[in-house]
């Protein structure tokens, strides 16, 4: 939705359509780092490559577009090897992780260790450190029974 206004509302001020489309595009990402909001740490780690890697493209996109027909040969080579490789960057994070995530099914299926066994490790950690703040730890699970 950010983006959409910035392109809506800036269209005039290309520096401050810029400034705006890589302000949400970062803070997005600074979000999804620190909130972590899928349940496999593996889509979390997808979205922040994924993220960077259009970054990057979009950057080279603007440079492009600044440079317009008075940049030189060579700058236009550049930019066109910057994107290009952020394309194959993507393409090869989307079929690494993918084959990653296969991977881990493949794994939790077999009954090997998998994810689940992260978020319960996870778990017990915080369990085990919360007790610490109670005198009897009963009362801590008696508190979650009764909701």
């Amino acid at each position: 939705l950010g983006i959409a206004c910035c392109s809506l509302f800036l269209s005039r001020a290309q520096g401050l359509q810029i400034a705006g489309f890589l302000l949400f595009i970062f803070g997005g990402g600074l979000v999804q780092l620190r909130i972590s909001a899928f349940f496999f740490p593996l889509y979390d780690r997808l979205e922040l490559v994924l993220t960077a890697l259009v970054s990057a493209v979009l950057a080279a996109g603007i440079v492009a577009a600044y440079g317009g027909d008075a940049a030189s040969r060579s700058e236009r080579t550049f930019v066109t090897v910057v994107v290009a490789g952020g394309i194959c960057g993507l393409l090869v994070a989307a079929v690494g992780f993918v084959a990653t995530d296969v991977r881990s099914i493949l794994r939790d299926r077999r009954g090997q260790t998998g994810v689940e066994d992260g978020h319960a490790r996870r778990l017990r950690a915080l369990v085990l450190s919360s007790l610490n703040e109670f005198d009897d730890p009963e009362t801590l699970f008696g508190r979650l029974a009764d909701g």
